[in-house]
C-alpha cells in the first residue's frame, strides 16, 4: 500500500513539473518576435505592432515600440512572440482615447502590404516604413477606437473565415 502511495504521488509531481517547464517555455507553436521600426528614417515612437496568422484559427501578437523604435511581441500573458507562420503584420500609432493622430501610411496599417514567416526560436523583423498616404481611422459608434479586421475575415461580415456571417436584428 505504501508503495504504491509513493508512486502515485511521485508521478503526481512528475506530471506538475512538466506542466509547470511546459508553461515556462510557452507553447509549442510560438516564436519570440522582437525587431525595429523607423519611419523615414527615424525611429517610431509608442507604434502599436499587430501580427495576426492568415491561417483561421490562430490568435495575434502585439507590441509598442518604445522611444528608439524597438518591440517585442506577446502572445498572451506571459508569454512572448507570435504564432508560427504566415502573419500580416499592421503598425499604428493611432488612438482614440487618449486621442493620437496616425502618422502611419495605410499601406502598413488598414491597408497592409506586409506579411512575416515566423519560425521557432527567435525572430527579429524589422521594419523600415517609407512615407504615403494617411488615412485617420474614425471614431465608429462613439463607442472606442476602430476595430481592425482579423487577416482573412469576410468583407462586410466582422467574421472569421468558416463562421455564420451576422443576422441582422429586428
Amino acid at each position: 500500500m505504501k508503495k504504491a502511495l509513493l508512486r502515485a504521488c511521485g508521478v503526481s509531481a512528475l506530471v506538475g513539473l512538466l506542466t509547470v517547464l511546459a508553461g515556462c517555455w510557452g507553447p509549442a507553436n510560438v516564436g519570440r518576435v522582437s525587431g525595429k521600426v523607423t519611419f523615414n528614417g527615424q525611429p517610431l515612437a509608442d507604434a502599436m505592432i499587430t501580427f495576426s496568422p492568415t491561417q483561421p484559427g490562430g490568435s495575434s501578437s502585439i507590441g509598442r515600440t518604445d522611444s528608439d523604435g524597438n518591440y517585442s511581441l506577446m502572445y498572451a500573458a506571459g508569454v512572448q512572440g507570435a504564432q508560427q507562420g504566415e502573419n500580416m503584420v499592421r503598425i499604428t500609432t493611432y488612438s482614440a482615447r487618449p486621442a493620437v493622430p496616425e502618422k502611419v501610411p495605410t499601406k502598413y496599417n488598414s491597408k497592409t502590404e506586409l506579411k512575416r514567416e515566423v519560425k521557432s526560436g527567435h525572430n527579429t523583423f524589422d521594419f523600415a516604413l517609407e512615407p504615403g498616404p494617411v488615412v485617420q481611422p474614425t471614431d465608429e459608434g462613439g463607442g472606442g477606437a476602430r476595430v481592425m479586421p482579423r487577416a482573412g475575415a469576410k468583407p462586410g461580415t466582422g467574421a472569421s473565415p468558416g463562421t455564420a456571417p451576422r443576422r441582422p436584428t429586428k
